[in-house]
């Protein structure tokens, strides 16, 4: 599995669009079900402590769904249906500031770990 250049390209310039540095994804499931659970954006924006802003990445924003299906792509990749007896769970990160994708992945209930970056 791997994210294409245009693809990493497309997805940085739609983060960008929205002001956001880094978009994380949680996603966990195993046993025919499950997905991405929630998508963070962190903001280029800081608050008074001089942290980047998170917010939770609303999908009604404009152009919200096909970013989420992009941003998602890696982990339906990798998982597709989630068929077979196993779970996995872990977070895919998109850094804008650094160009890489990167999926820290825990397999058969945390006992496998393996990160791939593109």
């Amino acid at each position: 599995m791997t994210v294409s250049a245009s693809t990493k390209a497309r997805v940085f310039a739609m983060l960008k669009t929205r002001g956001a540095i880094r978009a994380v994804l949680s996603y966990n499931g195993g046993n025919d079900e499950g997905g991405v659970d929630d998508i963070t954006l962190v903001l280029e924006s800081v608050d008074e402590g001089g942290k980047n802003i998170e917010v939770d990445y609303p999908t009604q924003w404009n152009g919200g769904e096909e970013l989420a299906e992009l941003l998602e792509g890696p982990v339906d990749s990798k998982y597709g249906s989630w068929a077979g007896e196993f779970s996995a769970y872990g977070t895919l990160t998109w850094d804008v500031e650094a160009g890489t994708v990167v999926m820290d992945d825990y397999e058969q209930s945390g006992y496998d770990y393996n990160q791939e970056r593109w």
